[in-house]
């Protein structure tokens, strides 16, 4: 009996020891914790969060540029890249949803205006347009979209905003 007693108490032993170990090791550290922060640990932890910030807004600056770079200067040269090239035979001149998956294109191929409809079913041609009716359209969706478009009392959208601005500023 004597023998096996002693064995039982041997891992009571042990435990209470590991026990008693853990408990002061987490007393020192709630110390370290609670412990407040002099004034020099707040000046390094501001700095750090501010050098952090700008290796941020550095990052976004990188991104960002090499995003432009990429869209505007190396893609428009790529020939082939989405019909950016100006010397493809088929140019696409206007496009008009009609409903979910079914539009009517007008195209240019070779010098000629087809009208043609896009749907899940394929692709029809509507119609061969009058060329030189054609091109006189085009010129002028093309000075139309590079004028603002005016609204029903003749202003467009950027001089209403404008005037809103304006209204603001001067009630101030």
């Amino acid at each position: 009996k004597r023998a096996s007693g002693t064995l039982t108490r041997q891992p009571a032993r042990c435990w209470r020891y590991i026990l008693s170990e853990c408990s002061n090791s987490f007393s020192d550290e709630e110390a370290a914790i609670n412990q407040p922060l002099q004034s020099g640990q707040n000046m390094g932890n501001s700095l750090n969060f501010l050098w952090m910030l700008v290796q941020t807004v550095m990052a976004l600056v990188f991104v960002c540029g090499l995003a432009y770079l990429i869209f505007r200067v190396i893609l428009p040269r790529v020939s082939g890249f989405g019909g950016l090239s100006s010397n493809n035979m088929v140019r696409v001149i206007d496009r008009i949803g009609l409903e979910a998956r079914k539009n009517l294109y007008v195209i240019e191929v070779a010098g000629r205006f087809l009208l043609i409809a896009v749907s899940e079913s394929g692709v029809q041609l509507i119609a061969e347009l009058d060329a030189e009716a054609a091109a006189e359209a085009e010129r002028e969706l093309a000075q139309n979209r590079q004028t603002p478009r005016t609204s029903a009392n003749g202003k467009s959208f950027a001089d209403k905003l404008n005037d809103v601005l304006n209204r603001k500023q001067g009630g101030k």
